[in-house]
């Protein structure tokens, strides 16, 4: 059986767009929700840097990290996330993945 495949996602998101965002985040969430092959998809926000947004996904696999990458839902978030947060370190949206090895 395959490893899950992880996603950790931050964004630092403008502060006049918080809310926006927020709304974007919700909508996209609640549908990545839905796939087949997502286990967990959890929007945390740090409360002392409100800005601060970090995406926990978790997926059977790379076929059902793939299978999500190409749905109308995501083409949708890529169009419209990069007005709403600041760019990374590398001008990246996307700062860390990994896959995580099932503990034996």
């Amino acid at each position: 059986m395959p490893s899950p495949y992880v996603v950790l996602v931050r964004f630092t998101a403008r502060p006049d767009r918080l809310d926006d965002f927020a709304a974007l985040l919700r909508a996209h969430a609640a549908a990545s929700r839905k796939e087949p092959g997502c286990q967990v998809f959890d929007v945390t926000q740090n409360t002392e840097a409100p800005t601060t947004i970090v995406l926990y996904e978790v997926y059977d696999d790379t076929t059902a990290y793939a299978f999500h990458h190409n749905t109308p839902h995501y083409a949708l978030f890529r169009k419209a996330v990069g007005a709403l947060v600041e760019p990374g370190p590398d001008g990246a949206v996307f700062q860390v993945r990994r896959v995580l090895r099932a503990v034996e």
